[in-house]
């Protein structure tokens, strides 16, 4: 998955060891990351609110 690919990458090239923190702030970025694109668009959906996207985790990729 689009998720499991963005992990391993990220995981790869940070130098942050600290597991479970690692995870839980990785997803704390793409979940503002989503909010920001929903924010900025002039009308969305409930499925804009609920869905993560390929872009907001391109957004956080390293």
């Amino acid at each position: 998955s689009s998720y499991a690919d963005l992990l391993k990458n990220n995981l790869s090239k940070d130098n942050d060891n600290s597991n479970g923190r690692w995870v839980r702030n990785l997803n704390d970025k793409i979940i503002k990351k989503q909010a920001v694109r929903v924010a900025l668009t002039d009308s969305y959906s409930e499925e804009d609110l609920i869905n993560i996207i390929d872009a907001d985790l391109d957004a956080v990729r390293l």
